[in-house]
């Protein structure tokens, strides 16, 4: 007796705690106001290549040359589902021998040219098991190219997948007035028809409860939520050429549905070019054939859907790791230096369709996976985190002060700091010179000494200089400057002078004395 109700309050106490897709509050967004991560041509993987060149080329595989233009994904359905995806874009094609009819084959190309890989069909078992493992999850199925539109091929394979047992096998259908306050739980995970654009009342949390967890786009789904791919825009994209589109729907210059709010879906992908084979036809010769399709193989690894995925990825999509960086001219709080989340320019064009009562409905991306700290789950999550404060009227929170100014903040007080200490040094040096200053003070004395040293040399020096030039003795008193009595040998003698006794005394030639004084007294000699 107590097992049940031991059961039944840990599954009431659990259940706020699963959330919708991940989280509890997601669970009051309105389904046109949540932000699903979602990949394109969903299903293209592991295909079978069409044999467009019949002759064996060696050393060539013609197959990997062509994969790079005809998949989109490495994981399938429940590896992506795992991988936090939450909404799929699909391209479905007919059996050669059953147009019109059959099941529907996972396929990805032009007509007639299309790579193939199973039925559909047996994907979709391995999603119910999955959603059954998970029974608070929610997806979108959505068809984008489909063979002979306007049947009900589509929608009669999502009742027989999802059509709920015991209920009619029947998708519930959705529009702007469905109310599903009465309606009742279904046992198994159903689906329900989007017809158009549902009212506010549709939220996550009623269609998880009622276990409408396949929420199926028709396939006029193009008049319900608007796609922003472009066919100019995504031939070869780059991540500037991307980012400016998703701007000039943000700033108006591009519009959805004129007259009423749009769901934008964002396209972050890029269309490779269909390989071509002229090149290779024009050869003569098997040598040729083989250099034509290894040029071919280089231009498609350039040009791959995973190798544009994995730039756009990366420029576009940043996981919760990659720190605050893209700004916004949404008003934070004063204490902010920028608003909580966006990590990723994608958030900032939602911050202003948000502002003009737009939304994302979709974010769809070709490989998931690749692209370095790129999360498109992390980006709807942080998103949707979003889409909650808008629907509360709640300002968009402020990075904290710190995160942001801790940089200049330490430059400052820092030098502060630094100058502080200093100042509270010399402070106790001159007053407590005895304690704090002692080695300062030794060394200021030994300066002081050497300075006098110095000094006292150079005076001492002058006084010798002075007392070498003008014929001083080192102890004081004149040099004996008489004249010689004799006259030096060699010197002829000169008649002497009347009156003057020594005018008979003939000079020998001494060199000139010289005008200035040279070596190491020049500079006394200047400054005298």
């Amino acid at each position: 007796m107590w097992c049940p109700l031991t059961s039944l309050l840990s599954l009431s106490l659990l259940h706020p705690t699963l959330g919708c897709n991940g989280n509890g509050d997601f669970c009051n967004l309105p389904f046109t106001k949540y932000t699903f991560a979602g990949s394109h041509n969903a299903n293209a993987y592991d295909l079978v290549i069409p044999e467009l060149i019949q002759e064996d080329i060696p050393l060539v595989d013609v197959n990997e040359i062509l994969r790079g233009y005809y998949e989109n994904h490495d994981l399938d359905l429940t590896e992506q589902l795992s991988f936090g995806i939450r909404a799929f874009m699909v391209d479905l094609c007919d059996h050669a021998d059953t147009p019109g009819a059959g099941p529907f084959l996972n396929c990805h190309g032009p007509t007639g040219q299309a790579a193939f890989r199973g039925k559909f069909e047996d994907d979709l078992d391995k999603v119910a098991e999955w959603l059954s493992l998970y029974p608070r999850e929610l997806i979108v199925l959505s068809p984008d190219n489909i063979p002979f539109r306007g049947g009900t091929r589509w929608e009669d394979l999502m009742k027989t997948k999802f059509g709920g047992l015991g209920t009619g096998s029947s998708c519930a259908e959705i529009d702007g007035t469905t109310d599903v306050s009465s309606w009742s739980a279904r046992a198994e995970v159903s689906c329900a028809v989007i017809r158009d654009v549902p009212n506010d009342n549709i939220t996550m949390g009623a269609l998880v409860d009622l276990n409408l967890r396949v929420v199926v786009w028709p396939e006029n789904w193009r008049g319900i939520f608007y796609s922003t791919y472009d066919p100019e825009i995504q031939a070869g994209a780059t991540v500037e050429r991307l980012q400016e589109d998703f701007m000039a729907y943000a700033n108006g210059r591009k519009w959805g549905f004129p007259g009423r709010n749009t769901g934008f879906l964002f396209q972050v992908l890029g269309s490779a070019r269909y390989p071509s084979f002229d090149q290779y036809d024009r050869c003569p010769d098997p040598l040729c054939k083989a250099a034509a399709l290894s040029q071919l193989k280089d231009d498609l690894a350039l040009d791959s859907v995973k190798g544009m995925s994995t730039r756009l990825n990366a420029g576009l999509l940043q996981d919760d790791t990659t720190p605050h960086e893209h700004q916004s001219e949404e008003t934070c709080p004063e204490y902010a230096c920028g608003c909580l989340g966006y990590r990723s320019p994608l958030e900032v064009v939602h911050q202003k369709l948000l502002k003009s009562g737009h939304g994302v409905q979709a974010i769809f991306v070709d490989y998931p996976e690749v692209g370095e700290k790129s999360n498109v789950a992390h980006v709807a999550a942080r998103m949707n985190e979003a889409n909650l404060r808008h629907l509360r009227g709640e300002d968009e929170p402020g990075a904290e002060w710190w995160s942001c100014h801790w940089q200049p903040f330490a430059a400052i007080s820092t030098s502060s700091l630094l100058i502080i200490v200093c100042a509270l040094y010399i402070f106790l040096m001159c007053r407590y010179p005895d304690h704090w200053g002692v080695c300062i003070w030794d060394q200021w004395r030994a300066y002081k000494a050497r300075v006098a040293a110095r000094k006292e040399g150079e005076e001492r020096g002058r006084e010798e200089a002075r007392a070498y030039l003008y014929g001083e003795a080192q102890g004081g008193g004149n040099m004996d400057m008489s004249m010689p009595q004799q006259i030096p040998p060699g010197i002829a003698g000169i008649a002497p002078i009347a009156g003057n006794p020594q005018a008979n005394y003939a000079y020998p030639a001494y060199p000139p004395y010289p005008q200035q004084p040279q070596g190491k007294f020049q500079k006394f000699a200047d400054t005298e």
